[in-house]
């Protein structure tokens, strides 16, 4: 007999049938109802916290952007020299050695000599090549019109970073200047600044510097590195505590 025609039978008979024996013998039969299972699932939905997606982009997370370690800026800072004009004993600025074997600086720093020319690491020296658009320029020892193949003064030279530099990024200034500290650190303010220094050109792409303190221009020609210890650029001029420099890409421009 199906259980809905038993449903219709009323409860007096199916007692009278029970207390008879009447049937096969018991079994426990357990019924899943789909229309329940049904009910129960809308029920959790109505209840449960829409889930919302978003189109927007997710935002790209910042670079790495640690400071510039001591042993980072001492293992670089053999690289780099003072620039005298003439034959003076009062430097000018500076120039450093990159791998490959040039040595570079800031090209108006070496015009700023003139005719009485310019020594480094105690020897004579010459424009091997120039970019005056970026203001950087290479010497060569005066009687070489080639770079030597291995930096003067004896180190591997400093590596040119090929990533591009980023708003905040730490970068230490390497120096040997009289009478200033050894590296001053800084962050970058800009990446693209154009800068129009007094009687001269515009200089264009340059990288732009805040300095924690006022430094002196003897710091001029000298490179920036970043934490990885190559070089992002090259000071080209300071006021204050603002440095600007010339990108590594325009070191490479130089041959």
């Amino acid at each position: 007999m199906s259980l809905r025609r038993l449903a219709l039978i009323p409860v007096a008979v199916i007692a009278a049938l029970s207390a008879a024996g009447c049937g096969a013998s018991t079994r426990t039969v357990t019924v899943t109802s789909s229309s329940s299972a049904a009910l129960t699932a809308a029920t959790s939905i109505a209840t449960t916290s829409p889930t919302t997606s978003s189109s927007s982009q997710t935002t790209p997370s910042a670079p790495p952007n640690p400071p510039v370690s001591e042993s980072t800026i001492s293992g670089a800072g053999s690289a780099v020299e003072l620039v005298f004009c003439g034959g003076g004993t009062n430097p000018a600025g500076q120039a450093f050695d990159v791998r490959g074997g040039q040595t570079i600086t800031s090209y108006d720093l070496l015009a700023g000599c003139g005719a009485s020319g310019f020594n480094y690491n105690d020897t004579p020296a010459q424009i091997q090549a120039q970019d005056t658009v970026h203001d950087v320029a290479s010497l060569a020892p005066q009687d070489e019109t080639t770079a030597a193949t291995t930096p003067t003064n004896g180190n591997t030279g400093l590596a040119l970073e090929t990533s591009a530099p980023f708003v905040g990024e730490h970068v230490e200034l390497l120096g040997s200047f009289p009478g200033t500290s050894a590296t001053v650190g800084g962050s970058i303010a800009s990446t693209s600044t154009t800068l129009t220094p007094a009687n001269t050109t515009p200089i264009r792409d340059t990288i732009e510097l805040k300095l924690p303190e006022p430094v002196s221009d003897g710091e001029v020609g000298g490179p920036a590195i970043d934490a990885a210890g190559k070089v992002i650029g090259v000071v080209i001029d300071i006021k204050g505590e603002t440095a600007w420099l010339a990108p590594a890409s325009a070191i490479k421009s130089l041959g």
